[in-house]
């Protein structure tokens, strides 16, 4: 059986949706090897190579396919399925809330992963344009997709709840998280300290900055602790920075180019606390 997998996220994504992608397909050459190579498609590869390396490395059980057409977006919603035909490809499985359209035509089966339906639960988080192609999106994979993955049972009864699907086309599959993070592995915090400046003590956020991760909340409560509890507090991530910025306490670290694993390691080992006052996660890694 010859396996596509939507592969944009695994080459171009650092956070969740990326790290699921990773993850599934690595342990899926462990654990279930199959007789043919697995075919992965993206519109493009913008990921450093290190993070990369166990899909690109010679000899390694994967086939990069990726486009040459300008309006890549439109070629992985509406081209990609005549390319997999091509590739003959039997199943096909979207890793990231969506499938390419017209895969029935082709005979090929299909299988997403719905990781959240946060656009419909508080839309005011979302652009107008951005809310239709998710609905777009969405609703078709709901439609078409011969089985849904839910990444938590929240998940799945979201999807029935908005999108009316049948609860026996969804399957409960929880992530994996990466090895190094259960293994306990201990990573040495003293070249993390001093390449960042850091103290001795501190308060952990780690999230992509947008409105869903309740950051703002998280530096004005932060401001209202007594000045001898104020422990310094380390921010890892990027995103867009606020407008209150001026506000922000003296104590805060902000580390946007924290790239690898094992910096993430000897940050979570080394903080007294992590801090996580998300309005509102799939499940997921988080």
């Amino acid at each position: 059986m010859k396996l596509g997998f939507d592969a944009k996220r695994l080459f171009c994504n650092r956070t969740g949706l990326g790290n699921y992608s990773r993850t599934l397909l690595h342990h899926l050459a462990q654990h279930a090897p199959s007789r043919d190579n697995y075919h992965l498609y993206t519109p493009s590869i913008t990921l450093e190579e290190e993070t990369i390396a166990p899909f690109t490395d010679y000899g390694a059980p994967y086939i990069i396919h990726q486009t040459d057409q300008n309006l890549k977006g439109w070629w992985r919603t509406f081209g990609l399925g005549q390319d997999l035909a091509q590739s003959n490809i039997d199943l096909y499985h979207g890793l990231s809330h969506e499938i390419p359209t017209g895969l029935h035509r082709h005979g090929i089966k299909s299988v997403v992963t719905i990781h959240d339906v946060i656009f419909k639960r508080h839309p005011e988080w979302y652009p107008w344009i951005d809310r239709q192609v998710y609905g777009f999106k969405w609703r078709y994979s709901c439609r078409h997709a011969d089985l849904i993955l839910a990444i938590s049972e929240h998940t799945k009864k979201d999807l029935i709840h908005y999108y009316n699907v049948d609860p026996k086309r969804v399957k409960v599959l929880y992530q994996a998280c990466q090895p190094s993070f259960y293994e306990g592995l201990y990573r040495p915090f003293g070249p993390v300290q001093r390449r960042y400046n850091l103290p001795e003590r501190f308060l952990l956020f780690v999230g992509t900055v947008e409105p869903r991760k309740n950051l703002k909340v998280l530096l004005e409560a932060y401001n209202y602790l007594p000045q001898n509890q104020q422990i310094p507090l380390v921010i890892v991530g990027r995103g867009q920075l606020p407008r209150w910025r001026p506000h922000y306490p003296k104590a805060v670290h902000w580390l946007t180019d924290v790239d690898d694993t094992s910096t993430l390691q000897a940050l979570y080992q080394a903080a007294d606390a992590l801090v996580y006052p998300s309005y509102y996660e799939g499940f997921g890694l988080p």
